[in-house]
């Protein structure tokens, strides 16, 4: 049996207000599939007959308020991952260590800029440039907060490049005595 619409968008609006990237249509194995990601579930396919039982499963958890505080959380790190600083700083890591993977090498996966020392342990690194790394989602999501340096000699030479590039850019023309 399908699952009625009035519950799947009721669970589709959930993940949209919780700040989650939605399926375009809305349909039962996206939804359920927006689901494991969000809550980083194992992405299986849930059997027809066991599906409505999923987003049921789903809707009572959240309105029982066991969401709440990861919820509010989620919030805060969407706040921070959209963030102008951020949003710059993610791209010049792009731009040292390129679209590719540090840990498995992979360069046609979804790439994520990964905090080698996670914000929770060390917030005071979560905008420092040498606290990043390039990392696919699947090796993200096995390293799960494990404080892991991905980077050989050859990265962090692109990273030191980096730096005193940065530096020649911003070396006044004009020595002023």
């Amino acid at each position: 049996m399908p699952v009625s619409k009035k519950k799947l968008l009721k669970a589709y609006f959930i993940l949209s207000n919780i700040g989650m990237k939605v399926p375009g249509k809305l349909e039962t194995e996206p939804v359920i599939k927006a689901i494991q990601s969000e809550f980083h579930l194992p992405i299986v396919q849930v059997p027809d007959n066991e599906q409505e039982q999923y987003i049921d499963d789903f809707l009572e958890i959240y309105a029982e308020g066991s969401l709440d505080s990861y919820i509010e959380e989620r919030k805060t790190r969407v706040a921070f991952y959209t963030s102008p600083e951020w949003l710059a700083l993610k791209k010049k890591v792009v731009k040292i260590y390129g679209h590719r993977c540090l840990a498995c090498g992979c360069e046609d996966k979804e790439i994520h800029c990964d905090h080698i020392f996670s914000k929770v342990s060390r917030p005071d690194l979560a905008l420092d440039i040498r606290n990043l790394q390039t990392i696919c989602r699947d090796c993200n999501l096995l390293k799960s907060g494990k404080s892991i340096d991905y980077r050989d000699k050859e990265e962090l030479m692109l990273l030191q490049a980096y730096f005193i590039d940065e530096m020649i850019a911003n070396r006044p023309y004009k020595y002023e005595e």
